[in-house]
């Protein structure tokens, strides 16, 4: 399933494709950062 939609998604249009996924992946990573800090500020 994931590789179906991952192929018709580069038949698409690869670039803006990536550039969603990347996007995800940058607002993920700052969600997951500020939950640890969060969690590290609570823990002191």
């Amino acid at each position: 399933m994931r590789t179906l939609k991952m192929t018709a998604g580069y038949n698409f249009s690869s670039r803006r494709r990536f550039a969603t996924l990347a996007g995800l992946a940058v607002a993920s990573w700052g969600v997951i950062a500020v939950t640890i800090d969060a969690l590290v500020q609570m823990a002191r």
